[in-house]
């Protein structure tokens, strides 16, 4: 890694190939988050990592070195390049942002993108930002103050299961999402089972969002599918939707009516369908079936 932290990679499909996708999570998350989406993928040989301060790589948090997102995308671009072949990305939310800046970067090494709920800021939104960090103002956002209200200490991870479930963020998960977000998003401790992404470094991810995409999405040269929430509930608006479609009119964009920033949660079976079209070439298959 370019600082010389080491990230965990989970490689939960089959092994024995050149990997062919790479799974980027959202903020909070890890990567056996996604477990429940990755078992109807086990085929393809995927890789998936838990971006650093998240997961298994909560140690390479650093607060005093993290100016924003771009670390993020360095961090892939080191894995990147250690592959034979390009590879698809996928990711979900920071994880999708985090993927456009790789593949803007390096196209030679990207067969495509795939992107669930891409954080894609409006351009008066990312304006207010810089304008917000350019006279060194702290700049808080809505998400980054809810994370460090997040609680962080539990008895055990069954206390953690039943905090959660049905509540917040967590309302529309299915069990077996939340099962693994907890298995792999709790750390035993002296005091208890604590969350390995701590709320200070999930606040801190949050408050250091990327400002403008519109650049890196106007470079891209790689096959772009674009999903996205519900407009009440989702991370890309309607400002930014116009501008995505301008700058990338060759993005294939789908909205999901009544789904919401938690789109692969809520629609596993038809993400995993749409990932295997993809890199694949499978045939879509009817709702029906």
């Amino acid at each position: 890694m370019p600082d010389g932290a080491t990230l965990q990679f989970w490689q939960p499909g089959r092994r024995s190939a050149p990997q062919l996708l790479h799974f980027a999570h959202a903020t909070g998350f890890h990567a056996h988050t996604y477990a429940p989406l990755f078992a109807l993928l086990q085929d393809i040989p995927l890789a998936a990592w838990d971006m650093r301060g998240h997961g298994h790589s909560a140690a390479a948090a650093d607060p005093q070195r993290f100016r924003g997102w771009g670390r993020f995308a360095n961090d892939l671009v080191e894995w990147l390049q250690q592959q034979p072949e390009p590879v698809w990305l996928v990711g979900h939310s920071v994880g999708a942002t985090v993927s456009t800046l790789v593949a803007a970067r390096h196209p030679e090494k990207v067969r495509g993108l795939i992107l669930l709920e891409p954080v894609f800021l409006s351009r008066r939104q990312g304006w207010l930002l810089r304008m917000g960090r350019l006279t060194r103002r702290q700049v808080n956002t809505p998400l980054g103050a809810g994370a460090l209200r997040r609680r962080a200490l539990f008895d055990s991870p069954e206390q953690a299961l039943q905090a959660y479930t049905g509540r917040g963020a967590f309302k529309t998960w299915p069990a077996e999402w939340l099962e693994a977000y907890v298995q792999h998003g709790l750390v035993a401790t002296e005091s208890g089972w604590t969350l390995r992404c701590t709320p200070d470094w999930e606040a801190l991810c949050f408050d250091r969002v990327l400002a403008s995409p519109w650049e890196a999405l106007r470079q891209l040269k790689v096959p772009v599918q674009v999903h996205l929430g519900e407009l009440a509930q989702s991370t890309t608006n309607a400002d930014a939707r116009r501008v995505l479609s301008a700058l990338a009119p060759h993005a294939e964009v789908r909205e999901w009516p009544g789904a919401s920033h938690f789109l692969p949660m809520e629609h596993t079976a038809e993400i995993a369908q749409i990932i295997r079209q993809a890199v694949l070439g499978e045939p879509e298959r009817p709702e029906s079936a």
